[in-house]
């Protein structure tokens, strides 16, 4: 686990182009679905690689690597889902074998966290990763979620003390 980059956000021009308060735009991205998709396009513009379209596997095609895209929640300790999108929402269920699926479909993922210093900051979170969040109990094995908080645990004492 290790932080790719961080991109500005400019709230001001994104209310003013949007004819809304700039604290109105900072809102709409700190939903987790506005903030993904938004994320999609900078992740591919950042590392200039391809979008994939939708309902593919993976996000963003960069050399031959298969990435999926998912944004990191500190509201009421959402963190990031590690489930197939098609498993999430209402009516229904995550499972073992479809997140064991997407998994082997991908080579990592990028999880994104708007900061409150107006900036977004882009995580490579790979599959050894996930073993170890899985191993050590950190994901939430009914949602296959790992909270905002346990995130930063392990990215506090596992990477940074590293």
């Amino acid at each position: 686990m290790k932080v790719l980059f961080e991109c500005k956000v400019n709230f001001n021009m994104i209310g003013k182009g949007l004819g809304i308060p700039s604290s109105a735009a900072r809102e709409l991205f700190s939903d987790g679905r506005m903030l993904g998709r938004l994320a999609e396009f900078q992740v591919a513009n950042q590392l200039k690689g391809k979008r994939s379209h939708e309902h593919s596997a993976f996000d963003v095609l960069h050399a031959k690597k298969r990435i999926e895209v998912r944004s990191l929640i500190k509201k009421d300790d959402r963190g990031m889902s590690f489930a197939p999108a098609k498993e999430t929402g209402s009516g229904r269920t995550i499972t073992e074998h479809g997140f064991q699926e997407k998994l082997s479909s991908l080579d990592f993922f990028i999880a994104a966290e708007l900061l409150d210093t107006d900036k977004i900051r882009y995580f490579q979170i790979t599959k050894e990763d996930i073993d170890f969040f899985e191993l050590n109990g950190y994901i939430r094995p009914a949602t296959k979620t790992i909270g905002y908080n346990s995130f930063y645990k392990v990215y506090n004492t596992h990477v940074l003390s590293s």
